[in-house]
């Protein structure tokens, strides 16, 4: 799914404790999208493909009611675990809302090397994807309508409402939960034209929560959620950045990665800030 192969390097931001964990397990948390702080996520360019609709008359406005409907009973079904990184290696937005107000650490991967580590076996291996701002890059969207209308079309066709209440057939066939799935999949790679600073990559999961293999859950702010952990091999992460208001000493964070065999350039952040 990604495009541009000119990136070479991209930042994950964590807390201290996040960051410790990542480099004694050498592992990444794919954790759950939709249970984040951003309630739009998947939904953004979802609005999109369903403001294209035809709405000119009453049953074109039900089978847009219909495409909703159809595409909404798969978001519930599936979940989208991510983990997510920046093009930027030091960026303050980044600072305050990723890692512990400034005290924490963004890691520098390679990109070749993490695209390595990505399982390759079955049909529910993560990708890594940068993600697009707005209505930028019109080919991958237009990729996403295509993607949409063709498997549930004959379900949002076949929407009718009576009463109040809407009722469809809906084709529950492997393929056709396969095909949508998929479609599902591309929600997850785009997001609001007010995120676009961010310049995000995610290492994206999607699948129908009934059957994601090797999940695992957590428990963060009283709530519990799904996640994957995925190995990385220590080759993958190149620097390590110590946040604005980080206290660590760097000698510290050196002696850390040399006792897990991990050859990585430490520094500290260069952003004048102070914490909130």
């Amino acid at each position: 799914m990604s495009e541009d192969r000119s990136i070479e390097r991209i930042f994950h931001y964590c807390s201290p404790s996040t960051f410790l964990s990542i480099v004694k397990h050498k592992q990444l948390w794919l954790i759950s999208l939709t249970q984040s702080n951003d309630t739009a996520e998947g939904k953004w360019i979802l609005q999109r493909w369903l403001d294209a609709f035809d709405t000119s008359n009453e049953g074109k406005r039900v089978q847009r009611s219909g495409a909703w409907h159809a595409v909404d009973m798969v978001l519930r079904e599936t979940v989208a675990l991510g983990a997510c990184f920046s093009e930027a290696g030091d960026q303050l937005s980044q600072w305050r809302g990723y890692a512990a107000d400034g005290a924490g650490f963004a890691i520098a991967f390679d990109r070749s090397e993490l695209e390595a580590a990505i399982p390759k076996e079955g049909e529910q291996a993560p990708e890594l994807t940068n993600v697009i701002y707005g209505r930028e890059a019109h080919d991958r969207r237009d990729d996403l309508f295509r993607s949409l209308h063709e498997p549930f079309f004959a379900d949002f066709l076949d929407y009718s409402v009576f009463g109040g209440f809407g009722s469809m057939s809906i084709d529950n066939t492997k393929s056709a939960r396969d095909a949508k799935l998929c479609a599902v999949r591309k929600l997850f790679a785009f997001k609001n034209p007010a995120f676009v600073e961010e310049k995000e990559w995610r290492l994206l999961l999607v699948g129908y929560l009934s059957q994601l293999e090797k999940m695992d859950f957590r428990e963060a702010g009283g709530v519990i959620s799904p996640l994957v952990k995925m190995p990385f091999p220590a080759a993958a992460k190149r620097s390590v950045r110590l946040g604005p208001t980080n206290k660590t000493p760097e000698r510290v964070i050196k002696a850390l990665l040399a006792r897990e065999g991990i050859k990585a350039d430490v520094r500290k952040s260069s952003a004048s800030y102070t914490s909130r």
